[in-house]
């Protein structure tokens, strides 16, 4: 047994505070947080003490010379097999580190790159290998590999790897990799690759991947790849892939894609791609694509491509084609419009088929039981079966 010279370690730089966004996501953000912090080796990690580093052997013994190998007890620096009961020490540990109580909240420091084991859950400021806690996994800085935590597991930084939270998964930062929450997943910065929460899964910032959700998946920036929402997707910037939620998928962006809600596709931007909604589609800016539903189909822009709806297909303008068994509405037509009533309150140079046809302007056919010109001339304003505009 023996206790080596001290050896200087260099002092890990203090950690920035962590950019907090606001936005629709804070309630399933709270839960998940909530349901990681229950854990009693969830507490909050703080940045190691300005101090210089301690690589003496603290409150235990080193069984081997240099650091290198056994450490029994608060050993502050080891290379080999760490076993304590409570860190309140811990600066540099590579291979195994082993506790059995979480550490104080104002202890909780220093690097474990290796495998760490905790009854309650191992805390550190930075973790790369394997971190695994009965109560739950706390890194302040970074967690690098794969983190399981019975109730939950958080960075307080950054995350590469898996995270596996039996209530929440929480990351303060980015996030890469796969996060899995039994009632949350929350990433409070930019996140790639998978996320999945049982209840919810939320990212503050910019995400690309597969982001599930039991009720929903909320994104409050842009966001690519694959969204699923048991009740509802919502994403506050632009969406660029599939999203799909059970009730409704809402994007205040624009979409490149598809967008499909068992209730209502709402899309506050444009629409390129294709739209489903059980009742309605609504993209305020414009369609470029295929849009359908049940009800409705609504724009305030241009529909340039194709809309079919049980009820109405109503646009600023129609230069593609809209067909309902009830009526299109629209300012301008160029394209083609079919429907039981066709309406155009401005200037028609294209084609309606219905049974009661009603223009404005019309330079363009109407072909149906009644048509309506309301340019015409007296005698000709209203015709049965075709109307063309005769000046």
């Amino acid at each position: 047994m023996t206790t080596s010279s001290r050896v200087p370690v260099p002092t890990a730089p203090a950690r920035l505070p962590v950019r907090s966004r606001h936005g629709a996501a804070r309630l399933a953000a709270a839960i998940a947080l909530a349901a990681a912090s229950l854990s009693p080796g969830a507490v909050r990690a703080a940045p190691s003490p300005a101090s210089p580093a301690d690589t003496s052997s603290g409150g235990g013994i080193i069984l081997g010379p240099d650091h290198v190998g056994i450490g029994l007890g608060d050993v502050p620096v080891l290379h080999g097999l760490r076993l304590n009961f409570r860190d309140r020490r811990l600066r540099h540990v590579d291979g195994i580190a082993v506790s059995v109580w979480a550490p104080a909240e104002d202890r909780v420091g220093g690097r474990i790159n290796g495998l760490a084991i905790g009854f309650f859950g191992p805390a550190a400021d930075d973790l790369a290998g394997i971190g695994v806690g009965l109560g739950g996994v706390v890194t302040g800085r970074s967690a690098t590999g794969l983190m399981a935590g019975g109730l939950g597991v958080v960075s307080q930084g950054t995350m590469r790897g898996i995270a596996l939270g039996g209530l929440g998964s929480v990351v303060e930062g980015d996030a890469d990799g796969a996060l899995l929450g039994g009632l949350g997943a929350v990433v409070q910065g930019d996140a790639a690759g998978l996320l999945a929460g049982g209840l919810g899964s939320v990212v503050q910032g910019d995400a690309v991947g597969l982001m599930v959700g039991g009720l929903g998946s909320v994104v409050e920036g842009d966001a690519g790849g694959i969204g699923l929402g048991g009740l509802g997707m919502v994403v506050e910037g632009s969406w660029t892939g599939a999203a799909v939620g059970g009730l409704a998928t809402v994007v205040q962006g624009d979409v490149r894609g598809l967008g499909l809600g068992g209730l209502a596709t709402v899309v506050e931007g444009r629409l390129f791609g294709v739209g489903v909604g059980g009742l309605a589609v609504v993209a305020e800016d414009g369609i470029d694509g295929l849009a359908s539903g049940v009800g409705a189909v609504v724009t305030s822009g241009r529909l340039d491509g194709v809309g079919v709806a049980g009820w109405e297909v109503r646009a600023d303008a129609i230069t593609g084609v809209a067909a309902a068994l009830g009526r299109t509405r629209s300012y301008s037509l160029t394209g083609v419009g079919v429907a039981a009533w066709n309406r155009v309150e401005g200037r028609q140079t294209g084609l309606v088929i219905g049974l009661y046809n009603d223009t404005d302007d019309l330079h363009g056919v109407q072909i149906g039981l009644l048509n309506r010109a309301r340019n015409n001339a007296s005698p000709f304003r209203m015709l049965p079966f075709l109307n063309v505009h005769l000046p």
